[in-house]
């Protein structure tokens, strides 16, 4: 098919391109109003090959002010590891130059939007650390969180207590959202998806901290206040 650049990006020849899945597609048409995602479409051409299965996919988006008349609810975690020197944890650079460009190219943890209904947010938390880093999330430090509940029978809810949580005041887009301590399973070494983030990498706490205190704008502004807190508490 060529070189893979990217998950599902390749360069043939003296092209460049994309091919997308369901599960991508849904993620680069995030803000928009889904109105059809299937598997189902296919042309004359396609057919007379025996390929059935094109992506098809109609969305519409909102304008202006519309497209945010909502908080964007979202889910993170901080990711630490016990090493010869002490506490290292996990930094990445934030790559989204044409969804996020006011951020692109600062540093961040995993996070990502709770954009499936009714996903629990722990299932949200490990989904996009994968996504984003490539490894598997182990546990949650000091967890809590309540029994599902279904008093009504037909609906469920259940409590949990995140690490802290955080919110866009102004500008940027609309975010609130809930952070979480994290440890990852050992033995595999972060790799980027290079769509959404980059250089994933192992860092000395006392050296982010440092570098949080003397160049806080090279850190996404979401995320501060819950370095704020993790460092306050350490």
């Amino acid at each position: 098919m060529g070189k893979q650049i990217e998950p599902d990006f390749f360069q043939i020849d003296q092209l460049t391109k994309r091919y997308f899945s369901i599960a991508s597609a849904r993620t680069y048409g995030k803000y928009f109003e889904i109105n059809l995602l299937d598997n189902f479409g296919e042309t004359y051409k396609d057919a007379a090959k025996g390929v059935h299965n094109l992506i098809r996919f109609i969305g519409s988006k909102p304008l202006g002010a519309k497209l945010y008349n909502m908080a964007i609810p979202f889910v993170g975690g901080i990711i630490e590891r016990e090493a010869k020197g002490g506490i290292e944890l996990l930094i990445q650079t934030r790559w989204k130059p044409h969804a996020d460009p006011k951020y692109s190219g600062t540093f961040e943890f995993p996070a990502g939007v709770l954009d499936k209904p009714y996903e629990n947010v722990y299932d949200t938390l490990a989904r996009e650390i994968e996504e984003e880093c490539g490894l598997t999330l182990k546990n949650v430090k000091a967890d809590s969180q309540t029994a599902a509940l279904q008093p009504q029978e037909d609906d469920k809810v259940f409590g949990f207590r995140p690490f802290c949580c955080t919110q866009q005041l102004k500008d940027g887009k609309p975010w609130i959202g809930f952070i979480f301590i994290c440890e990852v399973e050992p033995g595999v070494e972060p790799k980027a998806q290079l769509s959404e983030s980059k250089d994933p990498t192992w860092v000395p706490a006392s050296k982010v901290e440092n570098l949080i205190k003397t160049s806080p704008e090279k850190f996404f502004t979401l995320e501060l206040p819950a370095w704020e807190y993790y460092f306050s508490q350490k």
